[in-house]
């Protein structure tokens, strides 16, 4: 991985780094609902996301922060993650 206008040799931290920064930032997307009071998020029922292969893409995303020794994302609902995993 490379970074445009910052140095650094990738040894893991700046590619978990991205992956994390991209969790922050799909945890607040139109994919999931709830989170709040302590709560976690559930999918969406969001048919334009279905449409455009959002949630495919974000199985790809989850996939590649696993392999890529990243963290998951630690904002799904207790039953939802025992459902999927």
């Amino acid at each position: 991985m490379e970074f445009v206008g910052e140095a650094a040799v990738d040894q893991g931290s700046p590619t978990r780094e991205m992956f994390c920064l991209l969790h922050k930032e799909l945890y607040s997307s139109s994919l999931f609902d709830g989170g709040k009071e302590g709560k976690g998020k559930i999918f969406a029922h969001n048919l334009n996301a279905v449409k455009d292969s959002e949630y495919y893409d974000y199985g790809i995303f989850c996939a590649l922060a696993i392999v890529n020794g990243a963290v998951s994302p630690r904002f799904f609902f207790v039953l939802q993650l025992s459902i999927i995993s």
